[in-house]
């Protein structure tokens, strides 16, 4: 099992413990583009809704991928008090539009990073319309770590040396997002995108703790044996620190103008 297969898997776990956009985002999104009801909106990635759901509450026309049968199933369902919000189960790669009418708006929320570099912006770029937008959203802890997290990730980096270290994502959401502003930038298709950044406090018991480690692709691919070693040393820690971790969670929304 692969990490984008790892996902799949876990589709229910994934849309209980994985956080939701603040408001905010869906409103700057909408203000500095302009959309209205009236514009065709598409979501590359929808996984289980977590953001599309929050964009059919406003009534968008929106037309989703999704290339995970599991997470699409949670999405249809979440999805069903919308009419407006139609589901396709594809990779966007090899997605194709139904009657190629271009979209106003382009969005994906924490999965753009998985597509084909060589493939995603002219695709995006080729649907949108003339001054169309592409709207990347990401959230990712902070950079600032407390002592039960610092042990954590000294635990895990311990039994799984390359825990963090992947070909999609760092470690460090500000490095993060210098690189995805740069790569909008290399591929000469957009404008130079507007970056923002979000911060929200986030307490975790111990068991939404592991619910939410869980949902993590590198974690999902372990063996059961290491699984549950890694559990029990995560329980010890966050017990031996109060029974809850405090983080700061970053969203950060990349927003580029078509050429």
């Amino acid at each position: 099992m692969n990490r984008k297969e790892a996902f799949d898997k876990m589709a229910i776990l994934y849309d209980k413990v994985r956080p939701s956009y603040p408001n905010k985002i869906i409103e700057d999104i909408i203000s500095k583009t302009q959309v209205t009801t009236n514009h065709r909106l598409l979501e590359i990635g929808a996984g289980t809704g977590k953001a599309t759901v929050s964009f059919a509450k406003k009534r968008f026309t929106i037309d989703c991928i999704e290339m995970g049968q599991n997470l699409a199933d949670v999405l249809k369902k979440n999805c069903e008090p919308y009419p407006n919000v139609r589901v396709d189960v594809s990779s966007f790669e090899q997605w194709k539009s139904q009657n190629n009418a271009p979209y106003d708006l382009i969005y994906s929320a924490q999965a753009f990073h998985w597509l084909d570099k060589q493939i995603k912006y002219k695709k995006s770029h080729d649907l949108l319309k003339d001054n169309g937008y592409l709207a990347l959203i990401w959230y990712q802890n902070t950079d600032e770590k407390t002592e039960a997290l610092d042990e954590i990730s000294t635990m895990l980096k311990k039994h799984v040396p390359d825990f963090y270290n992947n070909e999609v994502d760092k470690d460090s959401h500000l490095e993060n997002m210098e690189l995805r502003r740069l790569e909008i930038i290399e591929s000469d298709l957009f404008d130079i995108p507007d970056m923002s950044e979000y911060r929200l406090d986030n307490r975790l018991d111990v068991e939404m703790y592991i619910e939410s480690i869980k949902t993590y692709s590198k974690f999902a691919i372990l063996s059961e044996t290491l699984k549950s070693k890694l559990i029990d040393e995560i329980y010890r820690i966050i017990h031996n620190h109060g029974g809850f971790i405090d983080s700061k969670i970053a969203y950060s929304l990349l927003l580029a103008k078509k050429k």
